[in-house]
């Protein structure tokens, strides 16, 4: 079973204390919380319409096998969730067999591959070609993936909305279309 979860980089941290702190602190998880934990602090810390117009921040999409976490907190970045989808989109448009796209603002290069045997790799890299460079890369069962990564998204998008965080119309459409795709082809 894959658990894919969203953490917020607290509301009170700031990055520069974020990063002065960093190295000192036990876990980097300590530096985070769940969506649903922060989502009322969140709203009053951005509670200025200029803050809502956007629901783009530093976050941690951690992605869970069973018991062991395949991604973690120290991939964590800007505006992530939009970054899964446009790779998703590039993948469900290649006919679901190759998508990547950059990875939030950091320079890394994320990518699904689609390897065989209803099969999914999952790459993340600091150069998009160089095998050399990777930070993590596995292979997950293709189906259980994408609809686990649909369903983290939608949920993610919805959370804000009801929170009254502006989500882009265009990202609502992609998310849909992407939905209906995907349905269409794992019929579900």
């Amino acid at each position: 079973m894959i658990k894919i979860e969203t953490f917020l980089l607290l509301s009170q941290q700031t990055l520069n204390r974020f990063y002065t702190e960093q190295s000192n602190i036990k876990k980097l998880s300590e530096c985070f919380t769940s969506i649903e934990d922060d989502i009322e602090s969140l709203s009053t810390v951005y509670s200025s319409d200029l803050h809502k117009d956007s629901n783009d921040f530093n976050m941690a999409i951690i992605i869970n096998m069973k018991d062991e976490t395949l991604l973690g907190y120290e991939n964590w970045g800007y505006d992530l969730w939009r970054s899964y989808l446009t790779c998703l989109s590039n993948y469900v448009q290649s006919n679901f067999d190759y998508g990547h796209t950059m990875y939030g603002i950091d320079p890394y290069d994320i990518s699904f591959k689609n390897v065989g045997d209803h099969n999914i790799e999952f790459t993340l890299r600091f150069d998009g070609v160089k095998d050399n460079m990777i930070v993590k890369r596995f292979v997950l069962e293709e189906k259980n993936f994408i609809i686990s990564l649909i369903n983290a998204a939608e949920y993610y998008y919805m959370l804000m909305q009801d929170h009254n965080f502006s989500t882009p119309q265009k990202l609502i459409d992609l998310l849909n279309q992407m939905k209906g795709n995907i349905n269409t082809k794992f019929n579900t």
